[in-house]
C-alpha cells in the first residue's frame, strides 16, 4: 500500500467549496455548502435528519461525485480521483456495512484490508493492531453474523482505521452502543485525535454530543450551512431549527438541555475504548 501523502498541520485537512449535489427524485439536496476542517480538530456535523449530513459524507468518503463544487482531502482531489479518497479517509456511514456474515470479524477486515492494498501479511498485521483498538481482540474469531449490535459497530470503526486515515468521516457512529460503550468511543476518538492529529467529521443530530465532543460545529439546515463556530455560536440557531423541524412533524417542540460538559468532557477523556 502506497504511504499518503505527508499532512501540512497549517493547512485545512478537509476542504469543501460550494458544494452542491442534487438527484433526480430528491432535488437539490445540497446547496452551496462550505467547510474547513484542520488537522487534530473534530467538527460536528449537527442538523435534523433530512438536513444532507449524509450525503455530505458520502461525498467526502469518495461514494458520490457532486453535482458542482470542489473537495479536497489531505491535499488531493477525491473528485478527479475518487480512488485517492481510499489513501486518506476512514469512514463509517450508515447503510454502509457490507460485511459478511459467515466471515469473521477478522476474515472481514482482512478482506477489506488487501482491497486498500495491503499485502496478506501486512493486512493480517494491520487487522490485529485495529482489532485491539477497538476491542474486539477477543472475538475476532467469531462469524459476523454472532455479533452484537455494539460490536458491529466497532468493527465499522475498526474498517474505518484500516488506512490511518488523516481525515475520519463518522456518521452517527454511537449508534447501537451502550451507554459504557458509547463513553469509551467518546475517550478512544479523543486520544485519537490529540495524538495522530486526525481531522474528524462528525455527524449528529444530539445537541449534547455536539456541545461536548466537537471543537466546532457547523449546522446543516435544508442542504445549507447556517451557522458554524464553537456549539456556544450555534446553539441558539440550532434549537430553533430543530424546534422547526418537530413543529413541521406534528411534535410537541422541545429544547434540548445542556449537559455538565466538565464532568461529561473528563469521563470520555479518561476512559478507554
Amino acid at each position: 500500500m502506497d504511504a499518503p501523502p505527508a499532512s501540512d498541520d497549517t493547512a485545512p485537512a478537509v476542504v469543501v467549496r460550494n458544494l452542491r449535489q442534487s438527484f433526480a427524485d430528491q432535488g437539490d439536496v445540497l446547496r452551496g455548502v462550505n467547510l474547513e476542517v484542520r488537522p487534530g480538530t473534530i467538527l460536528g456535523l449537527l442538523g435534523p435528519s433530512g438536513a444532507g449530513k449524509t450525503t455530505l459524507l458520502r461525498l467526502l468518503a469518495g461514494l458520490l461525485i457532486p453535482t458542482s463544487g470542489q473537495i479536497t482531502l489531505a491535499g488531493l482531489n477525491p473528485v478527479a480521483n475518487p480512488a485517492d479518497a481510499g489513501r486518506v479517509v476512514g469512514c463509517v456511514i450508515r447503510n454502509y456495512g457490507s460485511f459478511r456474515r459467515l466471515l469473521t470479524g477478522r476474515e472481514n477486515l482482512q478482506f477489506f484490508a488487501e482491497l486498500l492494498g495491503f499485502s496478506r501479511a501486512g493486512a493480517a498485521d494491520r487487522c490485529e493492531q485495529v482489532l485491539s483498538e477497538v476491542g474486539l481482540s477477543a472475538v475476532a474469531g467469531r462469524q459476523y453474523r454472532s455479533y452484537t449490535e455494539g460490536m458491529r459497530q466497532r468493527l465499522f470503526i475498526g474498517r474505518a482505521l484500516l488506512c490511518d486515515p488523516q481525515v475520519l468521516i463518522l456518521d452517527e457512529p454511537t449508534s447501537g452502543l451502550s451507554p459504557n460503550e458509547r463513553s469509551a468511543f467518546y475517550g478512544f476518538l479523543v486520544d485519537r485525535v490529540r495524538e495522530t492529529g486526525t481531522a474528524v467529521v462528525y455527524a449528529t443530530h444530539d445537541l449534547n454530543e455536539a456541545q461536548f465532543l466537537c471543537d466546532e460545529v457547523a449546522l446543516l439546515h435544508k442542504g445549507q450551512v447556517v451557522a458554524q463556530g464553537g456549539y456556544l455560536d450555534v446553539r441558539k440557531a440550532a434549537a430553533e431549527v430543530f424546534r422547526l423541524e418537530q413543529v413541521a412533524a406534528g411534535a410537541d417542540p422541545t429544547y434540548p438541555g445542556l449537559v455538565a460538559t466538565r464532568e461529561l468532557t473528563g469521563r470520555a477523556r479518561r476512559d478507554r475504548w
